[in-house]
């Protein structure tokens, strides 16, 4: 419950399924913001990357909806003048009692981001 530690609130990404299946950001924390130079509130998941970063994040996706359980990875910022940014990253799967995703939440934070 990110609530319950609101230092990981600027951090957070919170994603909903569309319609067509594709994953629209409801909510990109302030922390995310900056780290990526722009806001992803309002894109669907992997447009704003380039096409292999896209293609690793819809792969990490289904593995993460196949085995219903987070993901954890530390990778660098695929945008391009924020290469530099190394970042951790937890996707987390909320899904309904009938096993279909509710919302998508990813916590991305800077490796040298210090939780206090």
């Amino acid at each position: 419950d990110p609530v319950a530690h609101p230092a990981v609130l600027p951090w957070v990404l919170l994603h909903k399924p569309e319609a067509d299946g594709r994953l629209r950001c409801i909510i990109c924390g302030e922390g995310c913001t900056e780290t990526f130079g722009f806001s992803y509130r309002g894109k669907i998941y992997g447009d704003a990357l380039p096409d292999d970063a896209a293609e690793f994040r819809r792969q990490e996706l289904d593995r993460v909806l196949r085995s219903s359980a987070p993901q954890y990875s530390k990778t660098i910022v695929p945008v391009e003048n924020r290469e530099y940014i190394t970042v951790y990253r937890g996707v987390f799967p909320f899904l309904a009692a009938n096993g279909s995703l509710e919302r998508m939440m990813m916590v991305i934070a800077p490796v040298d981001t210090i939780y206090r």
